[in-house]
């Protein structure tokens, strides 16, 4: 972030109906000390990101859903979800 922050957000959905947001920010203790400004500058970003999320698994819970291309930006991102699912079969 500009002001020096490094930020982390994941939205994990737990159910059909149901997720989780993580924001884990970390910098120098002080650029941390509003921690409830920082959090709200985030809840509005993130809104459209869990309703979206939402979306997505009330479309894989429906049955009907068929995946389509991955774009050409997400290229970066199936690669990690690759990296990640090999070596959790490899520990199992």
């Amino acid at each position: 972030m500009p002001d020096g922050l490094i930020a982390s957000l994941r939205i994990d959905p737990v159910a059909v109906e149901r997720l989780e947001t993580v924001l884990e920010v970390y910098g120098p203790s002080h650029l941390l000390g509003n921690r409830e400004a920082i959090r709200t500058e985030f809840v509005d970003f993130v809104t459209e990101d869990e309703a979206l999320t939402e979306g997505v698994q009330l479309g894989y819970d429906s049955g009907t859903y068929t995946p389509g291309p991955v774009s050409q930006l997400e290229h970066r991102i199936v690669h990690q979800q690759q990296l990640i699912l090999q070596h959790l079969k490899q520990a199992n």
